[in-house]
């Protein structure tokens, strides 16, 4: 370690020595520049300030000479070129023009038009229908499929399932009563009571027209018996705000239970009586097919006047079909703009092979601005009545569209 110190002091001051000797190089050299630089100031300092200042305008004057020159030059040269250039023509008659333009022809542009006009909307009416694959308006249902529409039921604008029942004078009640006027002609026996309604997918509808259609029938005076008979999703018991603990499922599996037990009364009308669907079973189609289910609606004819079965969608499972065994008709919902044509096999399958009894279609959720096609409006303004009618949407008492077509007319 003492070497070692020896050695780092002995570099210090080799390293301090060069530097040292490095400045006192660079101060000379400094010296040296500085004398020089002097030297020629002094030089300059001796040329008289007036020759400076001539050799300075000389310089200036010879620069400026030698372009006005170049300019000149080229000012004589376009002088010259624009002498030598002479027209050889002369004007024998001067220009005419006629009223109408040689071009374009004005009916030719006009056939043109026309004929784009025409051909654009209808290359994309016919591109629309080609590319659309789900149902928009009544033709698409009757091209694919011979079943017969029962009814049709238009936008609910309102988010209350219980159209019906909550308001029995608003435009898609009409549509309803229709319906149950429309469903005379298919069940018109003593012995027709249960209505099948299912649908090819969830979100066509089939809750929503199953318990309006159960209105409609209980407002007469007829005993309804809505059953929520869609074992693998329930919807209906929490539309009516009854509790689900207790339904089919479990008449099914406990054989001592009286029926009395698993029938709600509904709030909403004194003649309209629910039964849940009870607990999610493992098995819904194995309770469906039990000899008990027979039982269970054997007794329930002879207690009702309708029963209305809320099936799930037959395109989903088999559910359905195995009910329809107990119905005496099967209402198949279809929705505009959402059902596709390709799920309309389907029911034209389950209608030609009479896999189900009387089977009809209904339309719902009906968009007039999307031209459904019919001929007709809905409501009683619509058939041409001079009644006035209560717009539930709008909420407040309006003529009849007859009535105002009238006063049209009539200015």
């Amino acid at each position: 370690m003492v070497n070692l110190d020896a050695r780092i002091a002995s570099l210090r001051r080799d390293m301090i020595r060069n530097l040292v000797t490095t400045q006192q190089s660079l101060q000379i050299t400094n010296s040296r520049l500085k004398s020089t630089n002097n030297g020629f100031a002094e030089q300059i300092a001796q040329v008289p300030p007036k020759q400076r200042v001539y050799l300075d305008l000389t310089r200036q004057q010879e620069i400026t000479q030698t372009l006005y020159t170049y300019l000149l030059q080229k000012k004589e040269e376009t002088e010259i070129s624009k002498t030598s250039n002479l027209s050889i023509a002369t004007v024998i008659d001067p220009p005419k023009s006629d009223y109408k333009p040689y071009s374009p022809n004005i009916i030719i542009v006009l056939a043109a038009v026309v004929f784009l006009g025409l051909m654009f909307p209808i290359a994309r009416v016919l591109a629309l229908d080609i590319l659309n694959r789900k149902i928009l308006v009544k033709e698409d249902i009757e091209k694919h499929t011979g079943v017969p529409i029962v009814g049709e039921i238009s936008h609910n604008k309102s988010q209350n399932n219980l159209v019906f029942l909550d308001s029995t004078r608003s435009a898609i009640a009409e549509q309803f009563r229709s319906l149950r006027t429309n469903l005379q002609y298919f069940i018109n026996k003593a012995d027709e009571k249960v209505i099948l309604v299912t649908s090819s997918i969830a979100g066509e509808g089939k809750s929503f027209t199953t318990i309006n259609l159960a209105g409609a029938l209980a407002i007469t005076g007829k005993k309804v018996l809505l059953m929520e008979l869609d074992l693998r999703k329930p919807k209906l018991s929490g539309y009516f705000g009854i509790p689900n603990a207790n339904g089919f499922s479990n008449y099914m599996i406990a054989e001592n239970m009286p029926v009395s037990d698993i029938i709600s009364n509904s709030a909403f009308n004194e003649n309209l009586y629910i039964i849940s669907s009870g607990p999610i079973p493992p098995n819904p189609a194995e309770l469906i097919l039990d000899k008990r289910a027979d039982e269970l609606f054997a007794k329930l004819r002879e207690e009702f006047d309708y029963i209305i079965i809320d099936a799930p969608p037959i395109g989903i499972v088999t559910d359905a079909q195995l009910m329809s065994r107990f119905a005496d008709m099967a209402l198949y919902i279809v929705r505009q703009n959402f059902t596709l044509k390709d799920q309309l096999k389907i029911v034209e399958d389950l209608y030609v092979n009479k896999r189900m009894n009387k089977i009809a279609i209904i339309v719902n959720d009906i968009e007039t601005k999307r031209g459904y096609g019919y001929g007709y409006s809905y409501g009683y303004g619509g058939y041409g009545y001079g009644y006035g009618y209560y717009d539930d949407d709008n909420k407040k008492f309006s003529l009849s569209r007859s009535v105002k077509k009238v006063f049209k007319k009539s200015k």
